[in-house]
């Protein structure tokens, strides 16, 4: 008696992890999968053009369709940046998190300046005119929460190439991250 009573209690326990472990597999999949990418930016020296030089802004694996151009004009010490954007879509898409795109300049060595909130004009397009304190830098569009966040989260959505018109004399290699950002080499 005691056999068999043991006998139903292992075999009520062996149904009750099986039962378990099929709820687990009837859980639904995660909708996206996360993968970090760490990768260098390309800046410029904008110095010394023989007219306003002009960039191209690419969108990142995230959002693969934005593109846009930046036109880089150097005064008596400040950067002047015109820029556009197009192919936006919501930055909700990342998270309930993200509310906004931010512009960021990166410096050769790391620095990342945030240069003010991209807002598309009720549609997929947006367009900035702005300055920066640099003479060398790579531009990124980041994903954040709100617009005055002092360091460029990881969802980078749009970041700038250097054209083939731009000798390669000119740019550097810049590294940003999260919290802090250094320089991985430079030319």
């Amino acid at each position: 008696m005691r056999l068999f009573v043991s006998f139903i209690i292992f075999f009520s326990l062996g149904i009750q992890i099986m039962s378990a472990q099929a709820r687990v597999s009837d859980q639904p999949a995660p909708i996206y999968r996360l993968t970090v990418v760490q990768h260098a930016l390309q800046a410029v020296n904008f110095q010394g053009h023989s007219g306003p030089p002009e960039i191209d802004l690419n969108g990142t694996v995230l959002l693969p369709r934005a593109q846009g151009t930046a036109i880089v004009e150097v005064k008596n010490g400040y950067t002047k940046i015109d820029l556009t954007l197009k192919r936006l879509l919501p930055p909700t898409q990342f998270g309930t998190e993200f509310l906004t795109y931010v512009l960021w300049a990166i410096s050769p060595d790391g620095r990342a300046t945030n240069l003010g909130e991209v807002v598309a004009n009720g549609s997929d397009k947006a367009s900035m005119h702005i300055t920066c304190p640099y003479s060398t830098f790579g531009l990124l569009v980041t994903a954040e929460p709100y617009f005055f966040v002092p360091y460029p989260s990881e969802v980078v959505v749009i970041e700038s190439s250097v054209r083939h018109d731009i000798p390669s004399a000119e740019w550097k290699r810049c590294s940003p991250n999260m919290r802090s950002c250094r320089a991985v080499s430079t030319q």
